[in-house]
């Protein structure tokens, strides 16, 4: 007969793991519940419109201004998804049931979000592909580093050729992956302006800018009906995700498309010499 002892810190360590496996799933639940929450409550008029859009815009400064190693969580990367899959879902289900969208115009819409979500998935592939068995593997893997090696808090390990971390995408951006990075960036930019622009000059009364370019004007009557103040809060939250992506772009152009293009800048310089 085989007995199995088990010491009171097997116990605790079990224990330890389930609540910390229960953490995990929460965490990354969570965002699918409460930005719904928040936005069905931003529906009741515009001046509650205006203090959730606030304070969730608070609660992402708040986010970036912690230590990085306390961004250590899945929950914002699940609000990135979230916020993408809750505003599709509004846009598909309210703001098409209008029918002033033509198909032509979805089409649009649907092709930016697939090469916009193509480019993403390809950055966390090649991160978690570098990170493991790469050349940019870190000092866990291999005791060679290059002299552009950091370490990554959030991450817990030296990386060669990283550039930051992004915790809305859970994942480093290195030299290898930064052109998806950017490339997905700004495919995200142009999707969420053009499906903004879509469901406001949908919902609220338009003007004609030039041409066939509409913009919104008069928006007073969206808190009327709930399917016109969803659909209005659902974009007002994309302008607000708008207004981040254009932070990242400008931080990408004065600070990391420099620091990319510098070493084969200076290759180019040294053949030329």
């Amino acid at each position: 007969m085989v007995m199995t002892t088990l010491t009171i810190q097997d116990v605790l360590s079990f224990g330890c793991y389930k609540s910390s496996s229960k953490k995990v799933d929460r965490d990354a639940v969570l965002p699918f519940i409460i930005l719904p929450l928040l936005l069905l409550v931003a529906t009741l008029s515009r001046t509650i419109t205006i203090i959730v859009m606030i304070f969730i815009g608070m609660g992402a400064l708040y986010v970036h201004s912690r230590p990085r190693q306390k961004n250590r969580s899945p929950f914002f990367f699940s609000w990135t998804l979230s916020s993408g899959v809750w505003m599709f879902l509004i846009f598909e289900i309210a703001v098409l049931r209008l029918l002033e969208i033509t198909q032509l115009e979805n089409f649009a819409f649907l092709l930016l979000l697939i090469c916009t979500c193509y480019f993403f998935y390809k950055m966390k592939a090649i991160a978690d592909f570098e990170l493991a068995t790469g050349s940019s593997k870190g000092k866990e893997y291999s005791p060679v580093l290059t002299s552009d090696s950091q370490y990554c808090q959030i991450c817990q390990i030296e990386v060669n050729d990283r550039f930051f971390h992004s915790i809305w995408w859970n994942c480093c951006v290195l030299r290898q992956n930064y052109l998806y990075f950017l490339t997905g960036q700004i495919l995200a930019f142009a999707t969420i302006l053009f499906v903004t622009n879509l469901g406001l000059t949908t919902v609220c009364q338009p003007f004609l800018l030039y041409g066939v370019i509409l913009l919104p004007e008069n928006c007073e009557d969206v808190y009327f009906e709930f399917q016109l103040a969803i659909s209005f809060v659902s974009c007002a939250y994309g302008l607000g995700y708008l207004c981040i992506i254009t932070l990242v772009l400008i931080r990408q152009i004065l600070v990391f498309i420099p620091k990319f293009i510098a070493p084969r800048w200076r290759k180019l310089v040294n053949v030329d010499v």
